[in-house]
């Protein structure tokens, strides 16, 4: 995640317009579940009117021309319930609700991190479904 001062903070697979993003730690055992929730639940040091910039949105966000895809933290905080959790309860409920991985998880770590090419699927994967959310 990146902030931009007071105004803005670029969330990635952190923290999406409608969800959070599936925890790191649940597939890598040694990342601390404090770095998402820092992010997501109340403990953020964001104020509400700073903007969200998701790395992708779903199809329930709508989308027009000319408008950021982008909403403030406090209308998420009060929109998207597990940002209202404690970080136990956070990381609990995430514990019970993330989903499996996606089916090309390993080939996407691997393109990512430059030891795969990516082929004729860049588009399919880049403007397909969002499954990097939990819920």
């Amino acid at each position: 995640m990146y902030q931009l001062g007071d105004y803005a903070i670029f969330t990635g697979d952190t923290l999406f317009l409608e969800s959070v993003g599936r925890p790191i730690w649940l597939t890598r055992p040694n990342h601390s579940p404090t770095a998402c929730t820092a992010a997501c639940t109340n403990g953020a040091p964001a104020h509400d009117a700073i903007m969200v910039f998701p790395a992708h949105y779903g199809a329930a966000v709508p989308v027009h021309t000319g408008e950021f895809v982008a909403r403030p933290l406090g209308e998420l905080r009060s929109t998207l319930p597990a940002l209202a959790l404690s970080e136990d309860e956070f990381v609990a409920w995430a514990i019970a609700s993330v989903k499996d991985r996606p089916p090309n998880y390993e080939h996407i770590v691997l393109v990512n991190a430059g030891r795969e090419a990516l082929g004729s699927e860049a588009a399919a994967m880049e403007l397909g479904p969002n499954r990097c959310a939990i819920a």
